[in-house]
């Protein structure tokens, strides 16, 4: 029996347990590539019971927001720039003015929603005039979020957004036969 730790030799066992790490590691990322790459259960049709309870859910399209609330929104809004404000208040005040009428609108939020987000969704759902509210979204957001100073002019160009979409406000729907006689 060779004697160990003699000077001059290699221990074997050093290499062997060595050569058993690399190998156990590499028959482990090849089971985890085997894994990760499998198909699906849903793929292979072993799901297929929850595969066919979901398919007969209905998807419920979401209404149109109540166009009252929102026109109110919008003159509330437009009295707010109005009033003596300081011009970074006026600009907060009519947004969140616009966020609660939003929310009054009969549209639920999304989960994964801020309330700014809603807001230019219902109101570019509401709305014909898409760079209005791109203006309005994008003053408040400077305003709200930015270093630069407000002036009148931002003011201004909120009072100028609102009345676009004011002006460009779909007509309402008569029922039939009012508006003949």
């Amino acid at each position: 029996m060779p004697a160990l730790g003699k000077e001059g030799t290699f221990p074997v066992w050093i290499v062997l347990w060595v050569i058993a790490a690399i190998s156990a590691a590499g028959v482990a990322m090849l089971v985890w590539r085997w894994w990760a790459g499998r198909p699906s259960r849903a793929a292979t049709g072993l799901n297929s019971d929850v595969a066919a309870a979901t398919s007969e859910i209905p998807i419920e399209l979401e209404p149109e927001p109540g166009t009252p609330a929102l026109r109110t929104g919008i003159e509330l809004a437009l009295q707010v720039l109005d009033e003596q404000r300081e011009p970074a208040d006026a600009i907060v005040r009519a947004w969140l003015g616009l966020q609660e009428t939003a929310a009054e609108s009969g549209i639920v939020r999304r989960a994964a929603e801020t309330p700014t987000e809603f807001t230019s969704r219902i109101l570019g759902r509401a709305f014909a005039d898409d760079r209005s509210v791109r203006t309005l979204l994008r003053l408040y957001l400077r305003t709200r979020f930015g270093d630069h100073p407000v002036t009148a002019d931002d003011v201004a160009a909120a009072r100028a957004a609102l009345q676009e979409l004011v002006r460009t406000w779909p007509a309402p729907e008569l029922p039939a036969g009012a508006g003949a006689r």
